[in-house]
């Protein structure tokens, strides 16, 4: 058996084979190391640091999709604005040690241009060449284009306020991300369209979509440079692998619309708001401020909406399963489900096994079989596919397995363990129905195959009779079920396991053996008598019952005759005597 098990969604995660988590984490280390070595900027090492996880993201992705549908998509969408918020609070972080002081992203490079800058003021030897290296630290730079000095009279230094992927400075990629997560916010609000908090996430993302695509289309498409503006410069100066960028001045330049205006968007100071109506620009937040704003407030609504849903989250395969469940039974159940994923072939259920958990299909198909004397596949039961359960009959009659189950195609089950499954019935009404009623259908067709092959002259109709009239009675391994000199009050057939018929009066010498599909106590019935064996259950073993008046209707009604049953007894009495002689008879 290979097994894969996962806690349910909102709590736990499936395990992955270690081989797959430990090559993983190997591929990422030796980027993490290979790029370090090779000094390229912060934002290319974290990215392919987390590439060799993007496959595993993806196939749990999927696998919870397809069990949650929406819900899933709703906490990857989460998922991945977070990731945004996250970039926003290290660029923030980073800008407070500059005494909130913005700079333009990328950071300086310690270019050919950069370094001799740093040699004309003094700031380097011209022996030192330039590195290409990103700046590490940059000084902080005044209006005027030079170092700014704070109220203790020192320059301001710290790490570039970019964050991680800020560095790459692409204003189309953001406008993409953004348009993305708007567009997955309105598919979720076909699914969830009475949430308010999704509602208001998709109208700040269209708002930020529209401030995304302004600033981008001035970016690739204004590309005329016909307006005054400045250049910052910056002077650099390399020790080992670090860099640190000296502003040191303005020059002036012709610049694009984007570099003057475009850049600041609709909303944000010295955007296009602020053109129309100057007197607001000092009233509004900052491009960075404005930008984090947005995403603030898209994962807070998103997380509110997303909570509120998970309340109703539940596996849909088990609400295929189990029509009769609704709302917080079908999302409490589905907490407690486990994962389990079996190869084609593998027996997941063995007959005379322990019953240990109720089974929900989720993908593939299983067969269920009786299994004959030699334990290999025998009389075919069902085959069963996603949507559909097994094993809850062992459950719920406190009873070893009836049947196999084994993988047809290669199969995933939500496994619901013993105490659970109890839990579950006991504490929905409607499941408790809906299950019994089930078993009562399977144990329906399995009664008829064993009473059809013990009485096989029965007609359907009489057959029907019979399984109506039937109590089943389970006796543990040892257990005796008749004993020999007892009134006769019971027709047994059995459903399954084994029994040894044993004639106490010949030293309790085991006489007949009699498996699934033979009957035994009509003898004692029909002569009106004492039971003329003793028979133990060598296995545990299930047996149908039929009471004195029940034996007695179905001879009297059946399409046998009364005299062809008693030539029929009769027969096996004188095969009963005739083996007890030579000790191997027959009950």
């Amino acid at each position: 058996m290979t097994a894969d098990r996962s806690a349910p969604f909102s709590a736990r995660i499936r395990q992955i084979p270690d081989s797959v988590l430990v090559g993983t984490a190997g591929a990422s280390l030796i980027a993490v190391i290979g790029l370090n070595l090779a000094r390229q900027p912060l934002y290319m090492v974290v990215a392919l640091a987390i590439l060799p996880w993007i496959p595993l993201l993806f196939v749990k992705s999927l696998q919870k999709v397809r069990h949650y549908g929406w819900l899933a998509i709703f906490g990857v969408l989460l998922l991945i604005v977070s990731v945004r918020v996250g970039e926003h609070i290290g660029q923030f972080t980073a800008a407070r040690a500059l005494d909130g002081i913005i700079i333009s992203c990328p950071p300086p490079v310690d270019s050919e241009e950069n370094a001799a800058r740093a040699v004309a003021a003094g700031f380097r030897a011209a022996s030192v060449g330039a590195t290409g290296l990103s700046a590490s630290l940059v000084v902080a730079p005044d209006a005027n284009g030079t170092p700014y000095i704070a109220a203790n009279g020192s320059q301001v230094i710290g790490a570039p306020p970019c964050g991680v992927f800020g560095q790459l400075s692409m204003e189309v990629v953001s406008f993409l991300f953004i348009l993305f997560c708007w567009i997955c916010t309105g598919i979720l609000l076909a699914r969830f369209p009475r949430s308010a908090a999704l509602w208001i996430a998709f109208a700040v993302l269209a708002l930020h979509t529209l401030e995304t695509f302004y600033i981008s289309y001035t970016f690739l498409f204004d590309g005329d440079a016909v307006f005054a503006g400045t250049r910052q410069l910056w002077a650099t100066v390399a020790e080992g692998d670090s860099v640190t960028a000296i502003p040191v001045g303005l020059e002036p330049v012709l610049a694009r619309f984007y570099d003057v205006a475009g850049k600041y968007g609709l909303l944000a100071q010295n955007g296009m708001l602020a053109a129309y109506a100057p007197s607001l620009n000092p009233m509004l937040p900052t491009r960075p401020i404005l930008s984090f704003l947005y995403s603030m407030v898209t994962f807070t609504a998103l997380g509110i909406a997303f909570l509120l849903a998970l309340r109703e989250g539940y596996d849909k395969y088990l609400e295929l399963a189990l029509p009769g469940l609704h709302g917080r039974d079908l999302m409490k159940v589905s907490r407690r489900l486990d994962v389990e994923r079996y190869r084609a072939g593998t027996i997941i259920v063995k007959q005379g096994g322990e019953a240990d958990g109720f089974y929900v299909i989720s993908k593939g198909i299983v067969e269920v079989y009786k299994e004959n004397e030699k334990g290999e596949i025998g009389d075919l039961l069902a085959n069963l596919r996603a949507g559909q359960y097994f094993g809850e009959v062992g459950l719920r009659k406190g009873m070893k397995r009836m049947a196999s189950v084994r993988a047809v195609t290669d199969v995933e089950v939500l496994k619901l363990d013993g105490q659970e499954f109890a839990d579950l019935v006991h504490d929905s009404g409607l499941s408790r129905e809906q299950i019994d009623a089930e078993i009562s259908r399977r144990l329906t067709m399995t009664y008829e195959r064993y009473i059809a092959q013990a009485l096989p002259t029965l007609s359907p109709e009489e057959l029907h009779r019979v399984v109506d009239q039937v109590e089943s009675e389970v006796f543990d391994a040892g257990a005796t079920i008749v004993k020999q000199g007892d009134i006769a009050d019971m027709f047994y057939i059995i459903a399954q396991g084994e029994v040894d018929v044993i004639d106490e009066n010949n030293g309790g010498k085991v006489i007949d053996h009699l498996r699934a599909g033979q009957y035994f106590g009509e003898i004692g019935l029909r002569r009106g008598g004492k039971r003329t064996a003793t028979v133990r259950a060598s296995t545990a073993v299930e047996v149908l019952k039929l009471d004195q008046c029940e034996f007695d209707d179905l001879v009297s009604q059946s399409s046998l005759s009364r005299d062809e049953i008693d030539r029929r007894i009769q027969l096996r009495v004188e095969q009963l005597v005739s083996a007890a002689d030579k000790g191997t008879s027959t009950d």
